[in-house]
């Protein structure tokens, strides 16, 4: 009775506007373009539809909210910081001159706050970004050397400035996180949104980034558990529906690989967060899941290694961290990664030494043999990264006396047997690997990998006649 009563309300309010059936008309086309355009996307092409409307019809509610998402949204797709901040802010300001026509849907509409709370945490996850820079600048700033006074001087400048950058957006974050919070709490507080996916799986980042983990746990487990229970929902009526037509199965689909693509990052989330109360078999949990279900990638597996170092399960971390540099790092990786990789080779290192001593390896395979081709190839990854060729060649050797060798891992033998001097081993791996390569499903780079066959073919040859000519000289009187 009461959305009956609002519906009547809307009807004699927009009786009360004033348009003539022209400009209704043309206000109806630009709220059908601009729903149209949003749902495909098309952000640009919204706005502009909104905008059309807004100028019949400044007051209609729906555009002015729908204006302020396609300004967010938008804001996502762009490279360049500084349009991304001009867009979020006009959005922000966009969803703020929205709130004051909230009135026409009284305490039922949440929207606004949700709107607004996802505009907040989206500013400050660009000012956190900037302090990352600026923190990087201010640790390359200072050392750098000083040829003379003047320079000095500059130096110091620079540094002041960059600290007071610092601040400032230090404050920023702190400002635009408790507004974010502040919001989402309130989209909980209405009566039906007790369990708005959205808001809970946000206040969940919102606190671990704030390390109230216990919280950011509380919520972030819920919020999960909506979240599988509207996958399981979306999968089933995939599943179910032959009579859904095109349209409605591509927004199923859609939504279901949204659900998935959140699940995989707030799962990392929560790990992370359980890991800082050292609840460390439920934060191995939840990489163990993403597993199951397909998602653990290369990046996420070097926070998994993290969880089986720190449990002792030294095998498993250094096949996860042999997954992470393999994988998990892309060709423009930034700094954070290259000191990833540093802290995991490391890692890595540490734990072959334990190993080693333990017989560790020996006890793993006996117990996990489908493991051992992981486990063997991730050894020798490492060995040849930190130029124990030896040692690497060692565990190739292993796998070949198991019956696990196969075409792709001959290249990887043949380099350490070349970097070894042992030519004439190296020719045989390189032409197994030309004949064999590929039947395990060579990675993106095969062909790159068979021309460098065949040139190290080339060259051990041309080596070892080097060598023999050199022998033979030496063996004249």
């Amino acid at each position: 009775m009461k959305y009956a009563a609002l519906f009547i309300f809307g009807l004699l309010l927009a009786s009360c506007t004033g348009l003539g059936e022209d400009e209704e008309g043309k206000l109806n086309d630009y709220k059908l373009n601009s729903k149209n355009y949003y749902t495909q996307g098309k952000y640009l092409q919204a706005i502009d539809q909104c905008r059309k409307g807004l100028a019949i019809d400044e007051d209609d509610y729906s555009l002015n909210l729908e204006l302020g998402m396609a300004l967010y949204y938008h804001s996502a797709q762009l490279k360049d910081r500084t349009e991304r901040m001009r867009y979020l802010f006009g959005a922000l300001e966009q969803l703020e001159a929205t709130d004051s026509l909230r009135w026409f849907f009284g305490e039922d509409d949440y929207r606004v706050h949700l709107s607004l709370g996802m505009v907040h945490y989206r500013i400050a996850t660009e000012y956190r970004r900037q302090l990352v820079d600026l923190e990087r600048r201010l640790a390359n700033v200072r050392s750098a050397p000083a040829a003379s006074e003047e320079e000095s001087d500059e130096i110091e400048e620079s540094i002041e400035s960059i600290e007071d950058s610092i601040a400032e957006c230090d404050d920023g974050v702190d400002d635009e996180i408790d507004l974010a919070e502040d919001h989402f709490l309130k989209v909980l507080s209405y009566e039906r949104q007790r369990e708005n996916i959205d808001a809970i799986l946000y206040l969940g980042q919102i606190y671990t980034y704030v390390a109230n983990f216990p919280e950011a746990v509380e919520y972030l487990s819920l919020g999960l558990d909506l979240l599988e229970r509207s996958t399981g929902f979306i999968s089933r009526r995939l599943e179910s529906e032959d009579t859904m037509d095109a349209s409605e199965r591509l927004f199923f689909e859609t939504r279901l690989e949204e659900n998935m693509n959140k699940e995989k990052d707030l799962r990392g989330i929560l790990a992370n967060a359980l890991g800082r109360l050292e609840r460390h078999e439920e934060r191995l949990e939840q990489f163990q899941l993403l597993h199951e279900r397909g998602m653990l990638d290369g990046a996420l597996s070097y926070n998994k290694a993290l969880a089986e170092r720190d449990l002792g399960r030294y095998p498993e971390a250094i096949i996860d961290f042999n997954r992470f540099i393999r994988e998990g790092l892309a060709p423009d990786s930034e700094v954070e990664d290259h000191d990833r990789l540093t802290k995991a080779i490391n890692s890595m290192m540490e734990m072959a030494k334990e190993m080693e001593q333990a017989n560790t390896v020996m006890l793993f395979v006996a117990a996990n043999p489908e493991k051992e081709k992981d486990l063997r190839c991730a050894l020798a990854d490492l060995f040849a990264s930190v130029g124990m060729f030896a040692k690497c060649v060692e565990q190739y050797d292993i796998l070949q006396a198991r019956d696990l060798m196969d075409g792709d891992l001959y290249f990887n033998r043949a380099l350490a047997e070349q970097e070894l001097g042992r030519y004439e081993e190296a020719i045989l791996d390189y032409d197994l690997f030309l004949k064999e390569g590929g039947l395990s499903g060579l990675p993106l780079g095969k062909d790159e990998r068979f021309r460098k066959a065949a040139v190290g073919i080339e060259t051990c040859q041309g080596l070892l006649e080097n060598r023999g000519r050199s022998s033979k000289e030496n063996r004249r009187p």
